[in-house]
């Protein structure tokens, strides 16, 4: 069997070279550039792993358009056209914000839908996609138990339009999929181009914040105090604040101090410390003066204070808990 040879200077200058019964042939790299240039780019097969679907099975209707950068739905012998995207796990306790990019290469008044289709199990093995009339798409398909509209019967813009929609699954699906269709309401001789589906859970990108509700100094104990959060896991984060209720020494009303676990062990041996699992937050401390103490003094006598430790003696003063989520 005959090697590609590759060939290299310091020039810069590559060589191809493939050895046959008649010799050596060589290639500089124009050459190569002219050939990759020169070749026609084919159908990619399912972009996006999107598959017809909805009683249309035939793969060529989906391709990869490589002047509009682009999936391509087209079918000019059918006017029903429809594909699936893959399956995703929804959690019921959460909020979906979906996100798609589409135009077609005419403008029509209607004939695009965005559907979500629910299924209420575990997909059986082999199923990856979720579709309406199962029976008539690939093996690949499973029947939906129900679906949420997002477009029905949309416009179809000949330039691109971003649409985004916030799915709220159905207390009992387990998966859902995205189906894209272009109905006889418009031309059979209009492709529909879609772009990067976004499926974004509610609070993805950011850490789960809880707030306890304002706690006063006299409710807060001797030696601690606790709440319960509400989530399911221990916070990465817990600390305590302090609310100014009533302006003291540079500190402003509704003036916010952030406590966080702290040891000092030189003089009177004074221990704060924040602490979370997974049903409470709290603190604990060997001395309940720690939650008023070690503040120098406010913001209002400067952006450095004084340097000096001082005690803040309102009672009107309130205390928050704050526990954080970053997974």
């Amino acid at each position: 069997m005959a090697k590609l040879k590759i060939k290299g200077d310091t020039s810069g200058h590559i060589e191809l070279s493939v050895p046959d019964v008649a010799g050596t042939h060589s290639l500089g790299l124009n050459d190569v550039v002219s050939a990759v240039d020169a070749v026609e780019t084919g159908v990619i097969d399912t972009p996006y792993d999107v598959i017809p679907a909805y009683g249309s099975s035939d793969y060529s209707i989906i391709s990869w358009d490589t002047t509009e950068h682009a999936l391509k739905m087209e079918d000019t012998s059918d006017d029903t056209m429809g594909a699936a995207y893959p399956a995703f796990r929804v959690d019921t306790s959460s909020e979906y914000k979906l996100t798609v990019h589409y135009k077609g290469s005419a403008a029509e008044t209607g004939g695009l839908y965005l559907r979500i289709m629910e299924y209420d199990d575990e997909l059986p093995s082999g199923k990856t996609h979720i579709s309406h009339n199962e029976a008539a798409s690939p093996s690949v398909v499973q029947e939906d138990t129900r679906f949420i509209t997002w477009k029905s019967n949309a416009a179809i813009p000949s330039d691109w339009t971003t649409s985004t929609y916030t799915y709220t699954p159905t207390s009992t699906a387990k998966f859902a999929s995205l189906v894209v269709l272009r109905w006889n309401q418009a031309d059979a001789s209009t492709a529909l181009y879609l772009k990067d589906l976004l499926v974004q859970p509610s609070g993805a990108g950011g850490p789960t914040v809880v707030k306890s509700s304002e706690i006063s100094y006299a409710t807060m104990g001797t030696y601690g105090y606790r709440v319960a959060h509400g989530q399911s896991t221990a916070p990465d984060q817990v600390y305590l604040q302090l609310i100014i209720k009533t302006a003291e020494d540079g500190w402003a009303v509704g003036d916010v101090i952030n406590l966080y676990s702290t040891q000092e062990f030189d003089e009177t041996d004074y221990v704060f410390n924040c602490y979370g699992n997974a049903t409470y937050m709290g603190a604990q401390y060997n001395s309940k003066s720690l939650i008023l103490q070690y503040f120098p003094y406010g913001p209002g006598t400067g952006s450095q204070g004084s340097g000096s430790d001082y005690a803040l003696t309102n009672s009107t003063h309130r205390y928050r808990f704050v526990g954080v989520w970053y997974t």
